[in-house]
């Protein structure tokens, strides 16, 4: 059955509009019957604007661009930044300094024991635990080289809250020794 006998065969009295649908094909100018509906196919020319895509290119680029800028921000937030250490004070707090061999002229051993006051600076955008700490201590020895004085491992766990900083102690132990009576 062609669709063109059909738009052509139904008047359009009012009687007819209730059994009847606009033909999509000749567009809306006709009409056919609701029991045709579903099986005919409405032709419609390669031209027409309505086979056409509007704003594709406008679609695409929106698209792209919100892309880009939520992966810029969660590169933002969630890059890992780095977690500041530094002494509070320039001083050792509640310093006690023993001389192991006091009789000995030729070497001696001072052992200083103190209280580190340190800030942790917390610069991400999460919180940071924090479960082992380890710090070595050290002085400049003969030549301005460097000597290992202590080593300090602080098992504590804390949490220290996004974009803040905390206060923590610990207790260090520093042994030196020296050959002819200078520390």
């Amino acid at each position: 059955m062609s669709t063109e006998y059909l738009c052509d065969s139904v008047d359009d009295s009012p009687s007819t509009e209730s059994v009847t649908v606009k033909c999509p094909s000749c567009r809306g100018s006709g009409r056919i019957p609701k029991e045709y509906e579903s099986q005919l196919v409405a032709i419609i020319p390669v031209r027409d604007k309505r086979l056409k895509p509007r704003r594709t290119w406008l679609w695409i680029v929106l698209t792209l661009a919100i892309c880009i800028i939520l992966a810029s921000l969660l590169g933002f937030f969630l890059a890992p930044r780095s977690v500041k250490l530094s002494l509070r004070s320039n001083h050792l707090n509640g310093t006690k300094i023993y001389d192991n061999n006091a009789s000995d002229f030729t070497q001696s051993d001072v052992k200083v024991i103190s209280i580190l006051s340190y800030k942790i600076t917390n610069t991400n955008f999460y919180p940071i635990y924090i479960s082992k700490l380890q710090m070595t201590i050290s002085t400049l020895g003969d030549f301005d080289s460097p000597v290992q004085a202590g080593r300090i491992i602080d098992n504590s766990k804390f949490e220290i809250a996004l974009k803040s900083e905390a206060n923590h102690n610990i207790n260090a132990t520093m042994e030196l020794r020296s050959v002819m009576g200078q520390v």
